[in-house]
């Protein structure tokens, strides 16, 4: 599995890497302006072409009990959400100060917690590489 990181800007690299990946998230947070951004994007992808699932959605620094539900977010950005990543400030902000990776200074944290089992729904094969899709959209 390659991760690639593309943060919110959709230049000529982002969408190359979306076009050629066999799976997509975006993450968002539980607020309205992060919903909206991430329907602009999608509709991006969508002119692409790509077939579905054309994304998935990670909402991070989640809180428990907030008004804003999974299905309120899937119906307002368009695609439905893998999973979430609760709010651990702390202990994400202590990983950082020591320049260590979150699951070793603190292993038990609710995000790294959320983070492993985001893992382990990733590493679930899916479907064909993007090598091959690359090579059906030249005709190879």
């Amino acid at each position: 599995m390659i991760l690639v990181d593309c943060g919110s800007a959709l230049g000529e690299e982002t969408l190359a890497a979306s076009f050629s990946a066999d799976r997509r998230l975006m993450v968002v947070t539980e607020e309205l302006p992060a919903w909206i951004g991430a329907r602009r994007r999608i509709g991006a992808l969508r002119s692409l072409h790509i077939a579905d699932p054309i994304a998935e959605l990670v909402v991070n620094r989640h809180h428990p009990g907030h008004p804003a539900s999974a299905e309120a977010i899937e119906k307002a950005v368009g695609v439905p959400v893998l999973g979430h990543v609760r709010n651990a400030w702390q202990d994400v902000h202590g990983a950082l100060q020591e320049r260590m990776v979150l699951a070793q200074v603190a292993p038990r944290s609710l995000a790294a917690v959320d983070i492993a089992s985001l893992a382990e729904l990733l590493a679930v094969p899916t479907r064909r590489t993007g090598w091959g899709r690359i090579a059906a959209a030249v005709g190879r």
